[in-house]
């Protein structure tokens, strides 16, 4: 069983990054994470384009749970504090935790659009 915190470990220097998203979901009592990189994102529209292979676990994710949620540590800004240093660890947790028991940025919410 995953614990939270070792899916925070798992993501916090990329979502530092601000480039990749990452799903965050729970299965039982797991918890769950996978990064990816959208071909293109538009975010105040709710709007991505995604590779086929990513769509396809995007589907899967939202089947497992549907309160599962889509962040980027730019635009949900839980990456990074002002001057550009890593939350600790903890902080990060609570920040997930924050963000999933929120339901926010939801995959269902997003429309994905298939791209080659």
């Amino acid at each position: 069983m995953a614990s939270l915190r070792e899916c925070a470990r798992f993501v916090r220097e990329a979502a530092a990054d601000g480039i990749c998203w990452f799903a965050l979901w729970k299965e039982g009592r797991s918890w769950k994470t996978w990064w990816f990189f959208p071909e293109e994102c538009y975010y105040n529209q709710g709007y991505m384009e995604v590779l086929h292979e990513d769509a396809e676990r995007l589907r899967e994710i939202m089947a497992a749970d549907a309160d599962a949620v889509l962040l980027n540590g730019y635009y949900t800004n839980i990456a990074c504090h002002e001057d550009g240093s890593l939350p600790d660890r903890q902080e990060f947790v609570d920040a997930l935790r924050w963000q999933y028991e929120d339901c926010h940025l939801l995959v269902s919410h997003w429309n994905l659009k298939e791209v080659a």
